[in-house]
């Protein structure tokens, strides 16, 4: 197989895999005077044993200039399982020499809207309606007031998958520090507005972005009924009322969708699981070619289905049984954290069967892997070409970093052959955080990070 795949011991991320209320002690155990290598110095919470499913992983920017990072996972029912029990969430404190968060130390899971709720005014019934959380999280979003001005809230999704609804919560702090979570209401309307394209579509994995100006808000709705294209909706006022969903273009369409900027061409970034249709999306006769990164413009979104933007990109193929690479790629990848720093570089993970089948090292293992690049060169690159492979099976592998893929966690490091869903935060201080599932819907919740922006990657706890 072409391109070669770096296994990490030391890193610039942090990867946060399922499962995270701690005060901002000097804890710091990461010494980037050093080079790449880190050594960990605490230790998992006993509750990220527990964590049930996708964790996500993000900072908080507070108004007074100070910051939390938080990992919410939640607790669905799965078919034959237990009921749904709400979310956990994790927040993390601890903070480096500059002040920025470290995400070196985590609090216990607390849980939310669920029997394990601590605190009586979060305690619901195992299995009540709307709080069965599915990839609790896929999207928070800090609030604006009436201004214009960040305040100190931020608005979460997830879904729940019984009925298909998608569900938004706030989010905020008492005086004490701890999280306050809002009553669970529906994201598109509370008098069955736009309920048919919820329940019919099956709406769900919600990915909120801004405007380039900031005054507005585009949901990118995953539809898991796979009989049509993904859709998007738009909100002017902070997330309280939306647009009539609308699809996006066949190129975008997919699951899973996480959306930043890059800060040199200004474009919009978007990786996600692709879906693609043989013949009318409404027959339902679906393919993948995996895990994919759109390139475009804010205004391709608005555009809907014509928003056909400037480049799609193939990142890594997922073998699946197979053993040599085709055009349809094994579906189970694509959940992805994504970061971009100020230069452009953009770091990315995901999960999959990155390796062909008879591989010896990794051949039938679902492990994570990060890829490198920068758009502007890739777009400068390819100039005029829309679909790029910078996978290492691609026929244009040159053996250039772009086509490499570095090991974020595989079996050598958990001991598992099936570990996913990975979600990424950029600190202060470049070192990236991943979080991540240690098997599928179960199995807890693991965290990596790289302190070499993505090409090195090592356990975050000792544990």
């Amino acid at each position: 197989m072409k391109g070669k795949k770096i296994l990490v011991f030391a890193l610039l991320m942090l990867l946060a895999l399922p499962l995270a209320l701690a005060g901002c002690d000097d804890k710091s155990g990461a010494d980037n005077q050093g080079g790449n290598a880190f050594t960990a110095t605490t230790t998992r919470p006993e509750s990220f044993n527990d964590g049930q499913e996708t964790p996500t992983i993000y900072k908080l920017n507070f108004t007074d200039g100070t910051q939390k990072l938080i990992c919410i996972s939640g607790r669905p029912s799965w078919p034959g399982g237990a009921p749904g029990e709400g979310f956990d969430a994790s927040i993390s404190t601890s903070l480096d020499d500059n002040g920025g968060c470290d995400g070196l130390v985590w609090s216990e899971y607390e849980n939310f809207f669920g029997p394990n709720a601590t605190r009586d005014e979060y305690m619901r019934p195992a299995g009540a309606e709307y709080y069965d959380a599915v990839v609790a999280g896929s999207s928070l979003t800090q609030i604006k007031d009436e201004n214009g001005n960040f305040i100190d809230k931020w608005m979460m999704t997830y879904h729940d998958d019984r009925q298909f609804y998608v569900m938004k919560t706030y989010l905020t702090f008492n005086e004490e520090g701890q999280m306050e979570w809002t009553e669970p209401v529906r994201l598109l309307g509370q008098n069955d507005e736009y309920r048919n394209y919820e329940r019919v579509r099956q709406f769900c994995e919600v990915e909120i972005l801004r405007s380039p100006d900031g005054k507005e808000l585009a949901a990118l709705f995953r539809a898991n009924a796979k009989k049509s294209l993904s859709y998007v909706s738009f909100s002017t006022d902070e997330g309280e009322t939306w647009s009539e969903p609308k699809t996006v273009a066949a190129e975008l369409t997919g699951e899973r969708h996480k959306a930043e900027y890059d800060p040199v061409t200004g474009k919009l970034t978007i990786t996600f699981r692709s879906i693609y249709y043989n013949g009318k999306p409404s027959d339902g006769n679906w393919y993948s070619k995996g895990w994919l990164a759109w390139v475009g413009d804010y205004e391709d979104l608005k555009a809907g289905s014509e928003g056909k933007g400037d480049m799609l990109i193939k990142l890594a193929h997922t073998y699946g049984s197979a053993t040599e690479a085709s055009e349809e790629a094994n579906a189970d990848t694509g959940y992805a954290g994504l970061v971009i720093y100020d230069d452009g570089l953009v770091v990315t993970c995901s999960y999959g069967t990155f390796s062909p089948a008879n591989d010896p090292t990794h051949g039938n293992q679902t492990y994570i892997v990060a890829k490198r690049f920068s758009l502007a060169d890739l777009l400068e690159k390819f100039e005029g070409t829309y679909f790029v492979d910078i996978s290492p099976s691609s026929e244009s592998n040159d053996s250039s970093e772009i086509y490499s893929e570095f090991v974020v966690a595989d079996k050598s490091t958990t001991d598992l052959t099936y570990i996913a869903h990975p979600d990424s935060v950029l600190l202060d201080n470049g070192n990236i955080i991943t979080a991540f599932s240690l098997g599928h819907g179960t199995g807890g919740t693991q965290m990596a990070i790289s302190i070499d922006k993505g090409k090195t990657w090592s356990p975050l706890f000792m544990d």
